[in-house]
C-alpha cells in the first residue's frame, strides 16, 4: 500500500491497495492430482494527490491448474498474461 510512481506514464499520483483471495480446489471428476488454484486481486485507489487523478478499480484473475505426476513431480499450467476486468461491470466498493 504505497503511492504509485508519480504522474503518467509511471503512476497515477495516488495510493493503491489490492486485497487478494486464493483458493485451492481439487477436481475429483478429472482424476487424481488435478488441482485448480485461482487467485483474485481487486485493485483500488484512494487518497489521490490531485483532483484529476483517475480512480483505479479493477479485478485481476490469475488461474493456475496443477497436474500431479508420479514420484511427487507435477506440472503447473498458468496463463502468461493476467485476466484483468474493469470494475465498471462489477459491484463497486466505495471507501
Amino acid at each position: 500500500m504505497w503511492p504509485t510512481g508519480g504522474q503518467s506514464p509511471f503512476g497515477s499520483e495516488q495510493y493503491q491497495w489490492a486485497p487478494a483471495l486464493y483458493l485451492n480446489y481439487r477436481v475429483p471428476d478429472l482424476g487424481y492430482g488435478v488441482t485448480f488454484h485461482p487467485l483474485a486481486r481487486y485493485f483500488m485507489s484512494y487518497h489521490a494527490s490531485y483532483a484529476g487523478a483517475a480512480m483505479v478499480r479493477k479485478l485481476d484473475l490469475y488461474p493456475t491448474v496443477t497436474l500431479a505426476l508420479p514420484a511427487k513431480w507435477f506440472i503447473a499450467l498458468t496463463l502468461s498474461s493476467i485476466i484483468s476486468l474493469p470494475a465498471s461491470g462489477l459491484c463497486r466498493l466505495n471507501l
